[in-house]
């Protein structure tokens, strides 16, 4: 099945569109590796007026200063597209006004680390930025190569996974079919064209979305698209190139006005066990990649990853988490997960839920509001670190059971068992409130169970009668 990266919402400025609220500038590509989406390059194309340009995310090979002046005279860009400035593509004579240098070709060297340093060979690339070409002495512009060699390597057809260029039929082509063709001697007429008009002579916004499961590249100009078509070579990627073909041509590149995606909110496990919870490649999000730690983040375990053991040695916050897998998840390691209202306009509270399986913090669990634990018939949730109310209330419904097997430190909170089991070997330092729900204290040391809050210290043993029946029953 074809996997596809979401094409991020981009919005061309000046010329074509006008820009959006909260927009940002860049030439970017980005990567999906079919989790996540990283960024392997950015750079907005902004600087002082002949200043080397400077990537955000990845580096140049190749510095060109930047260029500011009215290239209209010589049919180029009267000016940026976004910002202040923008940079020259040129090979042969110079019509540069604008102060600053051009280079024949220039290389966007990717940012592999989230690949452990090895180039692309699976997912979606996915290139964006803008560019201008002549309508008189634009031939022969590569606007896109995508390749894997080194940095300084000659690029060319045999080594490319995605070879975007315009030639002197005014088309883009592309297509594997010129593997055979040399440079000079593209094929001739419509074939191997990309599908994708070229639009001479003005700003345009370029999208190339290099599949790199499927070999197939897909070339977009303001967001219409030629289609999918079959790529040069299924080859790796670890680098963008733009060059300029024949003597005395050039064109010109900038920034595209793009909304940022939002951040991510909605997390499901997708790694293996064990696992850090902290690494972002073990997460499934709505957005863009990233691993929980928000007030607005809902956190899901079920069969998209590996059941077992998944750690967090620094401390978290959660709005919301999920169990939803016959088999058991244990959240470890020597953090602290900790359940708080979303900031939104909502408020809303925390609170755990499962929905099937037998599931463990052996991690601490903190409590920042109110929280609601909800575990369906036949489940069971444990807690088998310390257990932190601060001064909130820990609702337990539904069917099934929780266990606390350590410590809970109230600091005046509770514990509501509305429904279900209430059990385990630990104390609640607090109140504990039993509104229907079955408590399972075993020997209670002195202590006695009250249908009214009542501060105490209750020792709840899974040894209890009840709490080996409902086991029993499992």
């Amino acid at each position: 099945m074809t996997k596809r990266a979401p094409i991020l919402a981009l919005t061309m400025a000046c010329l074509l569109f006008g820009p959006a609220l909260n927009d940002a500038e860049a030439v970017r590509v980005t990567w999906n590796d079919g989790a996540t989406i990283h960024t392997v390059f950015e750079d907005n194309i902004e600087g002082p007026v002949r200043s080397d340009m400077s990537a955000i995310v990845g580096t140049w090979n190749g510095i060109t200063q930047f260029i500011n002046g009215d290239l209209s005279a010589f049919d180029g860009p009267p000016g940026p597209v976004t910002g202040d400035v923008y940079v020259e593509r040129h090979r042969g004579p110079n019509p540069n006004v604008g102060g600053g240098t051009s280079l024949v070709s220039q290389e966007a060297i990717f940012d592999l680390s989230a690949n452990g340093g090895q180039a692309l060979s699976s997912g979606i690339v996915n290139v964006q930025f803008a560019y201008w070409i002549p309508v008189t002495h634009g031939e022969w512009q590569s606007l896109v190569i995508l390749d894997s060699l080194g940095p300084g390597g000659a690029p060319g057809q045999p080594n490319a996974h995605s070879y975007i260029l315009r030639n002197s039929n005014m088309d883009f082509f592309g297509d594997d079919v010129h593997e055979t063709c040399s440079l000079g001697n593209f094929c001739s007429g419509t074939t191997g064209n990309t599908g994708a008009s070229v639009l001479l002579g003005q700003w345009n916004k370029l999208e190339v979305i290099a599949d790199l499961d499927n070999n197939t590249t897909e070339v977009l100009v303001n967001n219409v698209s030629g289609g999918a078509y079959h790529s040069l070579n299924d080859a790796s990627v670890a680098r963008l190139v733009w060059r300029s073909e024949g003597g005395n041509f050039g064109h010109y590149i900038d920034s595209v006005i793009f909304t940022p995606q939002p951040d991510p909110t909605m997390f499901t496990w997708n790694g293996s066990t064990p696992g850090d919870w902290n690494s972002n490649g073990n997460w499934i999000t709505d957005t863009t990649g990233g691993s929980p730690d928000g007030n607005n983040h809902e956190v899901t375990f079920d069969a998209m990853g590996s059941t077992g053991t998944v750690a967090t040695d620094t401390a978290v916050t959660i709005n919301r988490i999920t169990f939803d897998n016959a088999s058991s998840y244990f959240i470890a390691g020597g953090g602290q997960v900790n359940l708080a209202a979303t900031t939104d306009a909502s408020m809303t509270d925390p609170a755990l839920s499962v929905l099937q399986g037998n599931h463990e913090f052996q991690v601490d669990v903190g409590l920042d509001n109110d929280l609601t634990v909800n575990v369906a018939n036949g489940a069971v949730l444990e807690f088998d670190n310390q257990l932190f109310l601060n001064g909130n209330t820990l609702t337990k419904t539904g069917a099934g059971a929780i266990e606390i097997n350590n410590n809970i430190t109230s600091g005046g909170g509770a514990l509501d068992c509305q429904e279900g089991i209430c059990s385990g070997s630990g104390t609640i330092g607090g109140d504990l409130t039993n509104d229907g729900g079955i408590v399972s204290p075993g020997n209670l040391s002195g202590a006695s169970v009250s249908v009214v809050p009542e501060p105490t210290s209750l020792i709840l043993l899974v040894l209890g009668m009840l709490g080996a029946s409902w086991r029993s029953r499992r």
